[in-house]
């Protein structure tokens, strides 16, 4: 629920701020438009911020090599991402479970390593009780969700400055850290919601194209998410990916 909550107490302050500016709101709104302008001009910001983050977050890179029948060919480079495997069949599920650990990982489930922290620093932030220090990780997208032998394996990518030696170490077992080799995909893209039956639907649209364009896909699916749940699905930049033969 906590990345919904930016965009409802932006809409609520837009709506407290037009309805005052109007006079439906309340008396307090009413006897001080300036304050009714400022709460319906701070929620509208706040708003346009919480369906637009994407743009303000770090995405791989990666070269575009072609474009074919709607799709696109890209070729990404060695990465670094933090990984875990969801044991259901069910995409929803798997998306809503994977989140939640990586995303507990990346904002402080973790041990910071040696390597990135000073002696005198560690002694100051394990505090009495000699708790080992932890580390917020940047977020970045896209976060990746495929079908795999286990049920699912969601993945975030790790910021590119941070090798993989110097991450801090998962407190979830079941989270752990890989780099991934340069890879080759074929690539969907397109707006709308997360749900299970629109990204299958997106998956066998892809390998359709794929196979019809000659060219042969590998290995299971991927689905690739950049916004939060709480954007709006028609501003939404989804994704799903494919290997290539």
């Amino acid at each position: 629920m906590s990345s919904y909550a930016p965009p409802f107490l932006a809409l609520s302050a837009m709506a407290f701020g037009v309805a005052g500016l109007v006079g439906a709101g309340p008396r307090t709104l009413r006897r001080h438009p300036f304050v009714a302008a400022a709460l319906a001009c701070g929620g509208t910001v706040m708003f346009a911020k919480s369906q637009f983050d994407r743009f303000l977050t770090p995405q791989p890179p990666y070269e575009l090599v072609d474009r074919v029948n709607g799709i696109e060919i890209r070729r990404y480079a060695p990465r670094v991402v933090a990984e875990t495997v969801i044991g259901t069949t069910s995409f929803d599920e798997a998306r809503e479970e994977g989140f939640r650990r990586l995303a507990s990982y990346i904002f402080g489930e973790n041990i910071a390593t040696d390597a990135t922290e000073n002696d005198a620093l560690s002694a100051a932030r394990n505090g009495a009780d000699g708790a080992p220090p932890s580390e917020h990780i940047a977020m970045t997208t896209p976060v990746t969700l495929a079908a795999s032998e286990r049920g699912y394996v969601m993945r975030f990518l790790m910021p590119r400055e941070r090798e993989l030696a110097l991450l801090p170490e998962p407190k979830d077992p079941r989270v752990v850290l890989r780099r991934l080799p340069i890879e080759n995909f074929a690539v969907l893209r397109f707006r709308g919601t997360y749900s299970a039956e629109h990204i299958e639907g997106k998956e066998r649209e892809l390998v359709e194209r794929l196979e019809a364009a000659g060219l042969q896909p590998k290995g299971e699916p991927t689905f690739a998410g950049y916004d939060a749940p709480s954007a709006l699905p028609f501003l939404r930049r989804v994704e799903v990916w494919v290997g290539l033969a």
